[in-house]
C-alpha cells in the first residue's frame, strides 16, 4: 500500500509541475518567437526591453510594414517571467508609458539636462537684485539636476522602469509650473535680454505637447494590443521554463523509484 501511495504522490507532483506556469525568465529571442506568432503578413517584428513595472519585467514588441520609414502597425507586451502576452490594461499602460517616456533618454539627453541646469544657474546670477526671479531660476536648475539623475539611472544603471518614467513626467510638470511663475516677471526678463517671454511660452508649449504625445501613443498602443491579442488568438503557449524542466526531473524520479521497487 505504501508503495502505491508513493507512486501516486510522485505522479500528482509531476502533473502539477507540468501544468504550472513557467517560472524561469524568458530571453529576448524567446519573446521574439512569441511575438512573431501574432504578426500579420508583410510585417516585421522587433522586441525591446526589458522594461520594469511594479517589480516585474516585460518585453515590448512592435510590428511594422516595409518602407524607408516603416509605419507602426501593432504592439504587444510580453511578461518576461511567464512568457504570456499581457492583456491587463493597467499593466499594459504602465509598460507602454515607460517605453515611450524613456525612449528618448540617452547620453545626449543627459548632456542637455546638465547644460540646461548650468544655463538656469547663470541666469539666476543676472537677477541678484530680484530674489524672486533668482529663486525660480535656481529651482529650475535643481529640477534639471533631478532630471539628469533619473536619466543617468536609466542609461547607466539600465533602470528602465515605470517608476523612473513617472519621476520624469512629474519633474517636467514641476518645470512647467516654474516657467509659468517666471512669466509673471516678463518685463524684468526682457530688460536683461536673457530668458524672454517667447522663450518661456515655447518651453511651456513643448512640455505640454510632449505630455499629450506620450498619452496619445499610450492610447494607440493599448488599442493596437487589444486588437491584435483579442482578434489574433495565437496558437501558442508560454515559453517553457523552470516548471517544465522540474517536471521532467520529477518524471525521471518516478521511473527510478518504480525500478528500485521492482528490484
Amino acid at each position: 500500500m505504501n508503495r502505491i501511495i508513493k507512486i501516486l504522490f510522485l505522479s500528482i507532483l509531476a502533473i502539477a509541475l507540468l501544468t504550472a506556469p513557467a517560472l524561469g525568465a524568458i530571453t529576448e529571442s524567446e519573446a521574439l518567437k512569441t511575438a512573431e506568432t501574432y504578426s500579420k503578413s508583410g510585417e516585421k517584428t522587433a522586441v525591446y526591453g526589458p522594461y520594469k513595472s511594479e517589480n516585474k519585467s516585460y518585453y515590448y514588441a512592435e510590428y511594422r510594414t516595409g518602407g524607408d520609414i516603416p509605419p507602426l502597425t501593432g504592439v504587444i507586451v510580453i511578461d518576461m517571467g511567464t512568457g504570456d502576452v499581457v492583456s491587463d490594461e493597467k499593466t499594459l499602460r504602465q509598460v507602454l508609458f515607460t517605453v515611450y517616456r524613456l525612449m528618448s533618454v540617452n547620453n545626449e539627453s543627459i548632456a542637455v539636462s546638465n547644460q540646461t541646469a548650468q544655463k538656469y544657474r547663470s541666469e539666476a546670477l543676472l537677477y541678484t537684485s530680484n530674489p524672486n526671479i533668482a529663486n525660480i531660476f535656481n529651482e529650475m536648475a535643481e529640477t534639471y539636476d533631478e532630471i539628469e539623475a533619473v536619466e543617468k539611472d536609466v542609461v547607466v544603471n539600465l533602470n528602465v522602469s515605470y517608476e523612473n518614467a513617472m519621476k520624469l513626467s512629474l519633474l517636467f510638470k514641476d518645470l512647467e509650473e516654474s516657467l509659468k511663475s517666471l512669466s509673471a516677471y516678463e518685463n524684468d526678463l526682457a530688460a536683461n535680454a536673457g530668458i524672454t517671454k517667447q522663450y518661456i511660452e515655447n518651453a511651456i508649449e513643448e512640455i505640454e505637447i510632449n505630455s499629450q504625445n506620450f498619452q496619445a501613443r499610450e492610447d494607440i498602443g493599448v488599442n493596437y494590443s487589444n486588437e491584435r491579442v483579442g482578434n489574433e488568438k495565437a496558437d501558442t503557449e508560454s515559453t517553457p521554463g523552470f516548471g517544465l524542466i522540474a517536471a521532467v526531473f520529477a518524471l525521471a524520479a518516478i521511473g527510478f523509484f518504480i525500478q528500485k521497487q521492482k528490484k
